[in-house]
């Protein structure tokens, strides 16, 4: 391919997604817009010159670096991957807001490692040499250690990463010259180890190299990509999914996600069943055999035996949820399902708008499950964590799923207020969810009729959906998504209203365990500061894992199946409820909010019957 295709191809792109950009905008006073720009202002503060200093000293030009690094993982062998994570994270706010400061220091950081890229096409936070004793089959592996460095490979697909979003949603060329050449590099060194080798090497975690690779593959046609993507697939832990078998217990969860996103997208190049096959069947193992009531997974970072659900304070690491809302977008896309639109909105609203702190925006790594704890929070310059780098990303992507348009329609997903906003249409989704259940989608622009519109009627939602355009009924629906069935014009206004009820969850390894949701919103009772230590922001992630718990937890005599019986809304505003008395032992009474607004107290998710 010629180095003048390659640019019309690029600039075809480009403009592509210069015409999809922008196209959902989160209304800025709704709970996800707030939780937004608390992320964006966290985002801003960072310093691009202290994330840049890691890959100096990487390419041996430690004395050319304009700032320190930060401390924490950055000052560790992990050093170089919050820069892969801060540039996936200022592209998608770029695409979400178009906030010109994140334009400016994106282009600056692709241009300073454009103008540092080695002439081998290597970048990285590291000394190449440890990937150059893989490439010559000469190395010490284990779990987490290649060449008794921590997670070489990780750290290298941070950045491709990193770049590949600053490429595709910053509209960056230059990223993709510097992201070609990283590439080449990477296939080049491949191409000497034996298979035996290279499987030997992904014993160690390696994050989704298959994924960039056919990334960039997808985008350049270079056979040498696809061919090098399929050589990193891991096939001591993927083989059993590609032929059905569920052998995921023990292995750390994390590392896993991220292959198997790899697969994901080696079926949308390759159309192999295969690959689809064992995608969807892992997504079914995790969401449905090891998930949280909050859609997170595993417990100190590993994936335990099928239909565990084991209370700890290491619960659903936050890294590990991100990956699989970004599995779920892929898995969507070939096939449109309410339960994974349903999993999709548990998770997002439960475990990754819960991990941040709602006024400085500080990360949280796990998330405690065990009665009595608290969440607890990295600092964002001792820190560094890697849930710490996807929680950089994760508010620039809360708009993403709202809505999704396929050939055969546009599909309602998710019930937050924003603006969708194409060359042809505009649509308004008006809505106060999940403190009002009522939604209004308002038409306002239309050059050419959009596709059909598909409204989610969700799981959690007991009463058939009903759905009216300018006060007519137009249809209803018990499950799944219902199709408007005439094209939309300007000036329609469609309205349906959601059944928010309480209900319980059941525990998958304990009969009489449950825990409380209202709609799809997890609650969770307010257990006071009693001994809280004096800060719950901490730079290292297992610091307060011993930290006592002094808090008795009471028993719940009632209904556990009929908890309306015993529970009453306390303030509608806030989503407050109020347990009554007699409900739980000792008389004692508790309160209840959503989880993602409890922070710096001690709470209970899951409750015992007595």
């Amino acid at each position: 391919m010629t180095g003048l295709n390659i640019f019309f191809i690029l600039k075809d792109m480009l403009d592509n997604v210069k015409a999809k950009k922008y196209q959902i905008r989160l209304a800025p006073e709704s709970l996800l817009g707030q939780s937004q720009k608390t992320g964006l202002d966290y985002l801003l503060r960072l310093d691009p010159d202290r994330l840049m200093a890691p890959i100096y000293k990487g390419l041996g030009r430690a004395a050319e670096a304009k700032a320190e690094n930060y401390g924490g993982w950055e000052e560790d062998q992990i050093n170089g991957h919050m820069l892969g994570h801060y540039l996936s994270a200022i592209s998608a706010f770029w695409q979400a807001t178009c906030d010109s400061r994140l334009k400016k220091n994106l282009d600056y950081v692709v241009v300073e490692l454009k103008s540092l890229q080695a002439s081998n096409g290597y970048i990285g936070g590291i000394s190449s040499q440890y990937f150059e004793n893989c490439f010559n089959g000469h190395f010490s592996v284990a779990k987490f250690t290649l060449e008794n460095n921590w997670v070489p490979w990780y750290v290298q697909y941070k950045i491709f990463a990193g770049l590949f979003d600053a490429f595709w949603l910053g509209e960056n060329q230059n990223a993709w010259k510097v992201l070609l050449a990283m590439g080449h590099w990477v296939c080049r060194g491949i191409a000497n180890m034996s298979d035996q080798d290279i499987q030997r090497m992904l014993f160690c975690e390696h994050g989704g190299m298959c994924r960039v690779l056919v990334d960039l593959y997808q985008i350049s046609g270079e056979k040498v990509f696809l061919v090098t993507a399929e050589r990193f697939i891991h096939h001591q832990v993927m083989d059993p999914l590609l032929s059905g078998k569920d052998e995921l217990a023990g292995n750390h969860a994390n590392t896993q996600i991220p292959k198997v996103m790899g697969l994901a997208k080696l079926y949308d190049v390759t159309a192999d069943d295969k690959y689809r096959r064992a995608v969807e069947f892992f997504i079914d193992r995790v969401i449905n055999t090891r998930s949280y009531v909050m859609g997170g997974n595993s417990r100190s970072e590993h994936f335990e035996e099928p239909g565990c659900e084991a209370l700890s304070r290491d619960t659903c690491e936050s890294c590990s949820t991100h990956y699989m809302l970004k599995l779920v977008e892929d898995v969507f896309a070939w096939q449109p399902r309410e339960d994974l639109a349903a999993y999709y909105e548990n998770a997002l609203l439960n475990h990754i708008l819960a991990s941040q702190e709602p006024v400085n925006g500080n990360k949280m790594y796990f998330v405690p499950t065990e009665s009595g704890h608290f969440k607890v929070y990295g600092t964002e310059d001792n820190s560094s964590w890697c849930c710490i780098g996807s929680g950089l990303e994760n508010p620039g992507r809360y708009h993403r799923f709202i809505w999704t348009e396929f050939e055969n329609g546009l599909y309602l997903n998710l019930f937050a207020a924003s603006t969708l906003m194409t060359e042809d249409y505009c649509v308004r989704l008006l809505t106060d969810f999940p403190y009002s259940s009522k939604v209004l989608i308002k038409v306002e622009r239309m050059k050419k009729e959009p596709p059909f519109l598909y409204i989610r009627k969700p799981s959690w939602s007991k009463n058939p959906l009903e759905v009216f355009i300018n006060g007519e009924p137009c249809g209803s629906v018990d499950s799944g998504y219902l199709k408007i069935m005439r094209p939309l014009k300007e000036g329609d206004s469609i309205d349906f209203s959601l059944s928010m009820e309480l209900c319980s969850y059941p525990a998958k390894d304990n009969p009489r365990r449950f825990a409380l949701k209202y709609g799809p919103i997890v609650l969770a009772a307010r257990l006071g500061r009693e001994k809280m230590p004096p800060s719950d922001v901490v730079p290292v992630h297992l610091a307060l894992m011993e930290w006592e718990n002094p808090v008795i937890i009471p028993r719940v005599l009632a209904d556990k199946d009929k908890p309306d019986s015993w529970m009453s809304m306390n303030d509608p505003g806030a989503l407050s409820f109020r347990t009554q008395p007699g409900a739980l032992e000792n008389q004692q009474c508790l309160e209840l909010l959503p989880f993602y607004a409890l922070h710096h107290e001690r709470y209970m998710i899951y409750f015992d019957q007595a």
